[in-house]
């Protein structure tokens, strides 16, 4: 490990409010060849994984990690996934313990127009959380069906709205959104960078050989999650 995931659990809001954190390494991502989308297989099947903050500059990439020992006692996030989907299929999901879970965060894919959402589970003793990527227009009503979104009721839904207000025309942005379980309940984070494209880039691949940069004009977001009954 890099030395950050302890400062970064020890008082995430601290730690967000000094330090952009770019979440393009474990976005699925564009590529520049053909348009074709790379993503993790692994942690999108078993919704669950082991993560590293490693220092770049000014910023902190989180990526994904090996569940080695620790590096000078630095230890790995361990935290839920919810999976990003692409297309007007299913959205990305897992099931999370409203109470008790075997780990307290839950990590996603960097959003730039996607919502969480979370309904009601299978599993009475859990929540389900969706990463939305359609939250708008008529596809919302198509990912809403094939996801089963229909028939739960919302309990609770973080859009674009949320957290690209003041909205600016033009900039290139992406937010890393977590849920962190605190005192007994769940907690969003949410923390928006502006992307600066590296040099010989497109907006193709902005999310591959971006840089983030933190922007006073989008504090950082902490808000509780409702839990449906």
């Amino acid at each position: 490990m890099h030395g950050l995931n302890t400062s970064f659990a020890t008082d995430p809001a601290s730690f967000l409010a000094a330090r952009p954190v770019n979440v393009s390494a474990i976005l699925p991502r564009t590529i520049a060849a053909g348009g074709a989308v790379s993503t993790s297989p692994m942690i999108d099947t078993i919704k669950y994984g082991a993560f590293d903050l490693s220092a770049d500059g000014g910023q902190a990439w989180l990526r994904e990690a090996s569940l080695t020992a620790a590096t000078g006692g630095d230890q790995a996030l361990v935290a839920y996934w919810c999976p990003f989907a692409q297309s007007n299929g299913k959205a990305g999901f897992v099931d999370i313990p409203k109470t008790k879970p075997t780990t307290d965060y839950v990590f996603t894919a960097a959003m730039n127009g996607c919502s969480l959402i979370v309904t009601a589970s299978d599993k009475p003793d859990c929540f389900r959380l969706h990463h939305h990527q359609h939250p708008s227009g008529v596809s919302r009503a198509i990912v809403n069906a094939a996801s089963g979104i229909t028939e739960r009721a919302i309990v609770f839904e973080f859009a674009e709205v949320d957290y690209n207000t003041p909205a600016t025309a033009g900039t290139f942005f992406q937010t890393f959104n977590f849920l962190r379980f605190e005192a007994g309940k769940w907690k969003l984070y949410s923390q928006y960078t502006k992307l600066t494209l590296a040099a010989g880039g497109t907006t193709k691949v902005r999310t591959v050989i971006s840089t983030a940069l933190l922007d006073p004009a989008h504090p950082l977001i902490v808000r509780d999650v409702p839990m449906p009954g």
